[in-house]
């Protein structure tokens, strides 16, 4: 059985050297892409990969591409502070990230007055699915 020799050895560790410098810059310019993008942007996108003078980020879906996008100019001014070797941003879209965080949707709540006159008219309307839709909107504003 044969070792390595010195020579493997060496390639091994120049590329991990290499692959350790490329890591640490990316984790630079991620760094610099959380401080400087608003917090929503910034957990629903993500520095990718630095190839030939182009910073690819990830986003999440087409919402945050878009607005990636429109943001791209101020953050490549700061990743250009960053590391000189930045000449442009690609944005690409990429599946399996969380959406933008952000709250719910607030539901439409009628007031309770409204509410026994919904029913009423449900009551009154002939068996139809105009009649069905009235009856689960009141219930639902019960709740």
């Amino acid at each position: 059985m044969h070792g390595k020799s010195a020579r493997d050895w060496l390639d091994v560790t120049a590329r991990s050297s290499t692959l350790l410098t490329q890591v640490t810059r990316l984790r630079r310019l991620q760094s610099s892409f959380v401080r400087h993008a608003p917090a929503a942007l910034a957990a629903a996108a993500n520095v990718s990969s630095l190839t030939d003078g182009t910073l690819t980020l990830g986003a999440a879906n087409g919402a945050v591409a878009h607005k990636l996008k429109l943001l791209s100019t101020s953050l490549l001014e700061e990743f250009k502070k960053q590391d000189q070797e930045v000449k442009q941003i690609r944005i690409v879209v990429q599946g399996g990230q969380p959406a933008l965080p952000g709250t719910p949707p607030k539901r439409a709540q009628l007031p309770e007055s409204a509410i026994d006159p919904l029913e009423r008219l449900a009551e009154r309307l002939p068996d139809s699915p105009l009649k069905a839709a009235v009856s689960r909107f009141a219930a639902r504003q019960k709740r």
